[in-house]
């Protein structure tokens, strides 16, 4: 789902504001992140009731998504005959040695890919719920809430951060910056007692930061005929990335 949603956002808007729709998109990812670390609030008497409960919640949500899903079938069909959008009859032959042959450029964006992913999600979807309840005290809702106000911050943060990636193009920097302000939040809570806000706020800055100008980068890196390659090679490698840290962690 990813690697597709991805891919028709550079396609249809590179070169007009990408950052700013990345951006966007991104913000309703985050609002689905944050609306999953609210859940147990939210529908407190479905968590109560069992596990079976919040498997059926899920389930209702994507429901939803197989229906926007066929919604945006028919629009991009639209779009194609209105605009008179004509796909290659014959597209050139995948071969396996060209996933190599990339730009050394792109190459980084999927290092930091893998290393910013690999550090941020198994924290933050794994095991930040957890140390905050028995290393801090916190409640399961409390726990939550806390977890969620890092996806909440990106809501609105991200689309933000893409329009300045738009306007100034400064693109390594702005990656730069938020890759150092993660790399400060675990010696934050290693070494000080400093309120749990402030490794929440450096988190959020830097999950917001980030991908705003991470993804927006690819497209103008590789020439549109191989943008699925190079988006699916790099979330591949992204997931190998938090599989190893997930059970290295574990």
């Amino acid at each position: 789902m990813i690697v597709a949603i991805t891919v028709a956002i550079g396609q249809w808007f590179v070169g007009r504001q990408l950052g700013f729709a990345f951006g966007l998109n991104l913000s309703i990812a985050r609002a689905g992140s944050f609306s999953a670390d609210m859940s147990p609030t939210w529908f407190e008497p479905l968590y109560d009731a069992g596990w079976q409960q919040p498997l059926w919640l899920a389930a209702g949500v994507m429901a939803m998504g197989v229906v926007a899903a066929f919604v945006y079938y028919l629009l991009e069909r639209s779009a194609e005959r209105r605009f008179d959008l004509r796909k290659p009859q014959s597209p050139d032959r995948f071969v396996w040695r060209d996933l190599w042959r990339f730009d050394r450029s792109y190459w980084y964006i999927v290092g930091l890919c893998v290393m910013f992913y690999s550090v941020i999600f198994p924290f933050r979807s794994t095991f930040s719920i957890l140390y905050f309840q028995h290393a801090h005290g916190l409640s399961l809702q409390e726990a939550g809430a806390m977890n969620a106000w890092v996806f909440f911050a990106a809501i609105f943060a991200t689309p933000v951060f893409g329009l300045v990636a738009d306007r100034f193009a400064q693109r390594s920097a702005l990656m730069a910056v938020g890759s150092l302000l993660l790399a400060a939040v675990f010696p934050i809570l290693l070494f000080t007692n400093l309120s749990l806000w402030i490794s929440t706020v450096l988190i959020g800055i830097a999950f917001s930061l980030v991908p705003a100008v991470l993804w927006p980068a690819v497209p103008y890196l590789v020439t549109p005929d191989r943008l699925g390659t190079a988006y699916g090679l790099a979330f591949m490698l992204q997931n190998v990335g938090m599989l190893v840290v997930n059970l290295g962690a574990g």
